[in-house]
């Protein structure tokens, strides 16, 4: 039970790695206003940013109507309360994301009343999470009902008051619901690169995998300090550092994925282990384990370092529930971790190998999808080519968007797996044949 001690041992330090510095008077959140009393003044905050970029649009001035729509998404919208918006049914976060990212194309496109549309849009829907959020109207209210007191809270702009039970349960909701969706990527890649090292005769191994574990942890609060201080907008900077982390993990993940894949037969394993005195990888091969191990902790790191200050140093959160929701996310994970790690080692090594293989493959669509999304929140990437058959297509757990420009690169990575399994194969079916004949041929020789 070691492996569970490190992994336990990890995740406290996490833990108490997030709350200090979520606790300690840093400027994690400078870029952000973080003295706001509830969500609906946030939202009230937005919508006024937004009503500046509309007075722009207004006077023609299409490149203050953009900067206004990126100050209400960066000092407003992306720290206080796109991560809360993650705890609501609906793909509330992908939604807007794509609201803001639409409205900055139109305002760079000089299209001033789809711009305008799309600004109202953004505003309406803010208000209606912010209301959600703080337990003013209730989930399963019905939409039109909810858009009324959204319309409502801004022709009025006067707040009601959050209770403490209202404020207890948004804390401990938001802060398990980011933790266990944000860490479950990072756990699951953390978990198959343990059962493969353990299932392959390379126990030894998995500290190199804990070492980047710790030092991902590490890495992301460093970072998080970082982009605060180096950046004026710390959230620009956070969206472009995530994003080319993400296309770097699936090139790793890539690789890793169609390694493993190479070892799933039972022979071709049997072959390998025989050309490996001691059935230890190679030093390579070992660190890009544990480099993998890194990147997936890193990747979400900073953004959850960044959330929980906001989330602590904001009036909105109680300190104590959001600890709780934390610690209890942290739990599930480390249960998530023994269920992976102590039944699936019971399979048939060849199982074993096609579904790490599997698994890391499919996270590298998930990466190579939100780092395109990520990108596109920064800038860098800008315009959105909606396909209005697969608006149905909205899964952001797995990376999955009704956009061209996240489907394809998810193509060609399909289509490169494709080719490679079957490239595999027919090495594979060779190696066997020749196998086959050489027994024969010495079976006929020694007769």
């Amino acid at each position: 039970m070691a492996g569970i001690g490190r992994v336990i041992v990890c995740l406290t330090l996490a833990l108490m790695a997030l709350i200090g510095v979520a606790l300690a008077p840093t400027p994690a959140h400078a870029a952000a206003d973080t003295s706001e009393t509830s969500n609906q003044d946030v939202a009230l905050k937005i919508a006024d940013t937004l009503d500046s970029a509309i007075d722009a649009l207004d006077g023609s001035d299409y490149e203050s109507a953009y900067r206004e729509v990126q100050n209400a998404y960066f000092k407003y919208y992306d720290p206080l309360l796109e991560g809360p918006s993650m705890s609501l049914s609906g793909n509330r976060k992908p939604m807007m994301e794509g609201l803001f990212g639409k409205a900055k194309s139109q305002a760079k496109a000089k299209d001033s009343a789809a711009a305008r549309s799309t600004i109202e849009s953004i505003k309406l829907n803010a208000a209606r999470d912010a209301l959600e959020l703080d337990g003013v109207i209730a989930d399963d209210l019905p939409e039109d009902q909810k858009e009324a007191a959204a319309q409502k809270l801004l022709d009025q702009r006067s707040t009601t008051a959050v209770t403490p039970e209202a404020r207890r349960v948004y804390s401990f909701v938001t802060a398990f619901t980011i933790l266990l969706r944000e860490g479950l990527e990072a756990l699951l890649v953390v978990a198959a690169i343990v059962l493969y090292l353990v299932r392959s005769g390379n126990r030894q191994l998995t500290k190199y995998v804990y070492w980047g574990v710790l030092a991902g942890i590490g890495v992301s609060i460093l970072l998080a300090v970082l982009l605060s201080a180096v950046f004026q907008n710390a959230g620009a900077g956070q969206e472009m550092l995530e994003g080319g982390t993400m296309f770097l993990a699936v090139l790793v993940l890539f690789y890793i994925s169609n390694w493993m894949l190479s070892k799933s037969d039972e022979q071709a394993w049997e072959r390998y282990v025989r050309g490996k005195v001691d059935q230890s990888i190679t030093t390579g091969s070992m660190w890009l384990l544990s480099f993998a191990a890194f990147l997936a902790v890193s990747r979400e790191g900073a953004e959850l370092v960044l959330f929980y200050a906001a989330a602590f140093q904001g009036g909105m959160a109680d300190s104590l529930w959001v600890g709780i929701g934390i610690a209890a996310a942290a739990a599930l994970l480390v249960g998530v971790f023994v269920v992976f790690r102590y039944f699936a080692v019971k399979l048939p090594i060849g199982i074993v190998f096609k579904a790490t293989s599997a698994l890391l493959f499919l996270l590298a669509i998930v990466f190579v999808g939100n780092g395109v999304v990520e990108l596109g929140e920064a800038g860098f990437i800008l315009g959105q080519t909606s396909i209005p058959s697969l608006s149905w297509l909205t899964v952001p757990v797995l990376g999955l968007y009704p956009r061209a420009e996240t489907l394809l690169p998810q193509l060609i990575l399909v289509v490169a797996a494709v080719w490679l399994t079957v490239a595999q194969n027919r090495q594979l079916r060779r190696e066997k044949r020749e196998l086959a004949e050489a027994a024969l041929s010495s079976a006929k020789s020694d007769d």
